[in-house]
């Protein structure tokens, strides 16, 4: 089943500093982040926290995941 779903970076603090819609599609979402927050700034190296929610076709949180990276220059 293909899902509408949000893929979210917050920082450390848990603000949230970017996030990308993605359409329901039959294809792979392949994703790079360019280390810019919503204002096209470039954030900070540090621990910054990746979650993606996938919705129901009613619109419902069907699912999410969290997952921690390491932003290095």
């Amino acid at each position: 089943e293909y899902s509408e779903a949000t893929l979210e970076i917050f920082n450390i603090l848990g603000q949230r500093v970017r996030s990308f819609p993605l359409k329901a599609s039959s294809q792979r979402h392949v994703f790079s982040w360019d280390a810019k927050d919503h204002w096209d700034r470039e954030v900070g190296m540090g621990t910054y926290f990746v979650r993606l929610n996938v919705f129901g076709k009613d619109g419902k949180l069907q699912r999410n995941e969290t997952t921690k990276i390491l932003y290095l220059k």
